[in-house]
C-alpha cells in the first residue's frame, strides 16, 4: 500500500533553509564569484535575458555584475519569500529589471505526492515529459542564458526524503530520479533561445563525504575531480557522466543541445566544516 505524505513539510524545509541562509552571503563569496564568472564567461555575445533557477536569496551569484551584461534577469524559485529578499538590496531601476517567477515548482512532481507515495518504478521520459509540461506552464519566456543553481542536488535530497522518509529502499526511486534530471534538462533547453547557454552548476561532493581539506592543501584538485567522476563517486543525481549521457542519449535533447564542456570546477567552504566541490557544465542550444 502506498504511504500518505505531506508535502507542505518539505517544502517548509526549503523556505527553512533559505530563511537560514538569508545572511551568509559571505560563506558563499568565492562559490558567488566563480559562479558569476563562468556565467558572464558563457554568455553569447549580445545576450540581454538571463535565467536562474532554484535561485532562492541568490546567494550564489552576484547579480549587480550580472546586471552590467544582462538587461533582465528571471529569478525562479517556488519560495516567494527568498526571492524578495534577493531583490531587497537593488535599486529601483535594478528592480524593474530583474523579475521573480515565485511559487514554482521547479521539481515538477511535488503536488503528484500529495496524497501518495510511489513504490513502482515509473518511466523516466514520461516523468520527464509531465515535469517540463508543469513548470513550462508557469510562463518562464525564453532567454539567452539559463542558469541551474545547485538545484539538482536540492531536488534528489527532497525526493530522497520524500520516496526513503522512513528509511526503507523505494524501488521507485532511481526512475524518479532519472526523470526529474531529464525533465530540469528539458526546461533548461525548452527556455533557451536558438544558440542560448545552458549552465549546470552542481554541488558533486562534500565534507561529510570525502576529505575536501587535504585536496586543497595539495593542491590536486583537478585530478582529484576527474578520479572522482571517474569511478563514480559523486552523488547520482548530479553525475556529470550521467548528465552527459542523458543530453547525448534524450531524443529531445539530442536534437537540441550540443557542445557539452566543463567550465568550471572550485571548492566552496562554507564553513571550516562544511565544504562542496562544485562543477558546472555548460551546452549550448542548437540554432
Amino acid at each position: 500500500m502506498n504511504a500518505i505524505v505531506d508535502i507542505t513539510d518539505h517544502q517548509r524545509i526549503l523556505y527553512q533553509h533559505n530563511e537560514m541562509t538569508q545572511g551568509d552571503a559571505g560563506a558563499y563569496s568565492a562559490h558567488r564569484t566563480h559562479l558569476t564568472s563562468a556565467i558572464i564567461d558563457c554568455a553569447p555575445k549580445n545576450a540581454t535575458s538571463l535565467c536562474l533557477l532554484g535561485a532562492g536569496n541568490c546567494n550564489d551569484v552576484s547579480l549587480p555584475r550580472l546586471l552590467e551584461l544582462f538587461q533582465q534577469i528571471h529569478l525562479v524559485d517556488i519560495d516567494e519569500e527568498a526571492l524578495g529578499r534577493a531583490r531587497k538590496g537593488l535599486s529601483k531601476l535594478e528592480k524593474t529589471r530583474v523579475i521573480a517567477h515565485d511559487s514554482v515548482d521547479l521539481s515538477g512532481l511535488f503536488k503528484n505526492f500529495s496524497d501518495k507515495i510511489p513504490s513502482a518504478p515509473a518511466a523516466p521520459e514520461e516523468l520527464a515529459h509531465e515535469i517540463s509540461v508543469n513548470v513550462l506552464g508557469s510562463q518562464l519566456g525564453r532567454h539567452e542564458v539559463v542558469v541551474s543553481c545547485c538545484l539538482m542536488s536540492q531536488l534528489d535530497r527532497t525526493l530522497i526524503d520524500v520516496l526513503e522518509g522512513r528509511k526503507r529502499a523505494n524501488p521507485a526511486l532511481e526512475s524518479y530520479r532519472e526523470g526529474v534530471m531529464l525533465g530540469q534538462l528539458r526546461i533548461m533547453t525548452e527556455l533557451l533561445a536558438p544558440g542560448g547557454v545552458g549552465i549546470i552548476a552542481n554541488d558533486l561532493l562534500g565534507s561529510g563525504q570525502v576529505d575536501l581539506d587535504s585536496i586543497h592543501e595539495r593542491g590536486d584538485l583537478a585530478e582529484f575531480t576527474k578520479q572522482a567522476i571517474l569511478h563514480r563517486r559523486c552523488d547520482p543525481s548530479v553525475d556529470p557522466v550521467r548528465i552527459r549521457q542523458l543530453l547525448r542519449r534524450d531524443p529531445i535533447l539530442k536534437r537540441a543541445s550540443h557542445e557539452v564542456k566543463t567550465v568550471g570546477t572550485w571548492l566552496w567552504t562554507v564553513t571550516h566544516k562544511e565544504k562542496y566541490l562544485v562543477q558546472a557544465l555548460r551546452f549550448r542550444k542548437v540554432e
